[in-house]
């Protein structure tokens, strides 16, 4: 993959940047990202949900492994979960006969493997996972799954704010919710807290959620 890097602005307290991937000649995808130099200033946040803590809850991988042992099951799509992350819901899905519920999921998070305490790969690992489950929160109030539900889903766009820095020395808390959809579309957001309930990030999607 090719990166290429454009200066838009370098002001005192402030820089932004285009970067523009390309494979092969095609553009993969356009970002534009700023950065700040740290200060102080006013400091309040919204209070993390109270949930049960990861300890105990039943990992997506093994989920999603007892899901793939039931018989007689149609799968529409993948259902393996291979990703380095660790995931635990706090309400596990059921991805063999899914019921409708409120667009609203939480699930604890980490790497599967050690991150270094270097503070660009934490914030790039949590712009990762950042991806992870916001769509699929679209589809709990109509009572379907991609599971057993044919449909396509992407990314149409993606935006993340980093208020705090990642560490996944423990675990952290992705909260989402899905207050929108509509023509084959999905407006998704989600919070990151960190153990102590301190926000470390905030992420917005726009996503295509189209039943074949």
């Amino acid at each position: 993959m090719l990166f290429e890097v454009e200066m838009l602005r370098e002001g005192r307290s402030f820089s932004t940047r285009q970067v523009t991937a390309l494979q092969d000649g095609r553009k993969l995808f356009i970002a534009i990202v700023s950065a700040q130099s740290e200060e102080e200033g006013l400091v309040h946040q919204y209070p993390m949900p109270q949930v049960p803590s990861p300890d105990g809850l039943r990992s997506e991988r093994d989920l999603r492994a007892e899901a793939l042992a039931t018989p007689g099951v149609a799968w529409a799509g993948p259902i393996a979960f291979d990703a380095p992350i660790e995931l635990r819901p706090v309400t596990p899905r059921d991805f063999v006969n899914p019921s409708k519920s409120a667009p609203v999921q939480h699930f604890w998070v980490r790497p599967t493997v050690s991150i270094s305490r270097n503070p660009i790969m934490a914030q790039a690992v949590l712009a990762y996972i950042s991806d992870m489950m916001l769509l699929s929160t679209g589809l709990l109030p109509h009572g379907i799954y991609w599971s057993t539900t044919a449909m396509d889903s992407a990314s149409l766009d993606h935006t993340i704010w980093f208020h705090g820095q990642p560490n996944f020395d423990d675990w952290t808390l992705w909260s989402l919710e899905t207050p929108w959809t509509g023509g084959s579309r999905a407006l998704a957001r989600g919070t990151f807290y960190d153990r102590t309930g301190r926000m470390i990030g905030s992420v917005a999607q726009e996503g295509l959620l189209r039943l074949r």
